[in-house]
């Protein structure tokens, strides 16, 4: 019988088994909501792929919005902001950045660990976070190869190319999902209650503005760019936003297997100064 057994009467014993039991059974229907919800989203954006593949030339509006988007002067500043999004989504850019991340949230764990702190939940951030921007990366060079849709090419449309075309495949935009499935799982680690609990949490609101403005930004600048058709973009996000929901159920699934194993942990340790 725990604590609260013994201080409380039979009454409230079962109220509270109860509720718990409600609250569990709520959350299993809101999983089977979600998980229905991101199946029907997977089946619609196999079928863009396969109307990609069949359709492969831009669609009209594909080339009115990016001649639109083309023709537009910014002025030099603003041209700059614009295209920058794409220039951070380069190779080496995202290797650096993402290595960043990385070293930031180990350096957390070991911090944490002898401080006697969370750990875990440092490294169970650290891992999802690379193991979500490879997958991405995976999945979106699958995609691309199978429906084969050709990059927008100067030489056969009215349009501009302002960056080297590589020779890839464009649906969905690699640029896009990626930043939605990077940025999107730092912003969703940003409101897990760990970070919400930190003294200094509202110092983060820049870099979550930042954020957002950069999944944004990206598919204006690719299209601005001429690396992306506007249906690439949409792809793009239509990928990120369901690799992202995919890895946050993941995590939320993985979350509480470890804090049992970061209790087990502690516990231990308390064990061994008892000891010493």
């Amino acid at each position: 019988m725990s604590a609260t057994e013994r201080t409380s009467g039979p009454f409230q014993v079962a109220q509270t088994r109860a509720t718990e039991s409600t609250r569990h059974e709520q959350a299993r229907a809101h999983w089977k909501i979600e998980l229905a919800l991101w199946v029907v989203g997977v089946i619609i954006f196999l079928l863009t792929c396969i109307g990609m593949h069949m359709h492969p030339r831009p669609f009209s509006f594909d080339l009115s919005i990016m001649q639109t988007i083309q023709s537009w002067h910014l002025g030099s500043v603003l041209d700059a902001i614009v295209r920058l999004p794409s220039v951070l989504d380069d190779p080496l850019w995202s290797i650096v950045l993402l290595s960043s991340w990385l070293i930031f949230l180990l350096v957390g764990a070991i911090w944490a660990w002898f401080t006697h702190r969370r750990a875990l939940t440092w490294l169970q951030n650290a891992l999802f976070l690379v193991a979500i921007v490879a997958s991405g990366s995976g999945i979106n060079t699958l995609l691309d190869i199978l429906v084969g849709r050709p990059r927008p090419l100067a030489k056969m449309y009215p349009i501009h190319n302002y960056e080297a075309i590589v020779p890839f495949p464009s649906y969905p935009s690699g640029h896009v999902s990626h930043d939605v499935i990077y940025y999107g799982f730092l912003l969703y680690l940003s409101q897990t209650e760990p970070v919400r609990r930190w003294k200094y949490y509202r110092w983060l609101l820049p870099l979550q503005i930042l954020a957002v403005i950069e999944m944004l930004l990206i598919s204006y600048s690719r299209i601005l760019m001429g690396g992306h058709w506007p249906t690439d973009v949409l792809g793009g996000y239509f990928v990120g936003v369901l690799w992202l929901g995919l890895f946050i159920f993941l995590y939320r699934w993985a979350t509480p297997l470890q804090e049992k194993w970061q209790q087990r942990l502690d516990q231990k340790r308390r064990a061994r100064h008892q000891h010493a």
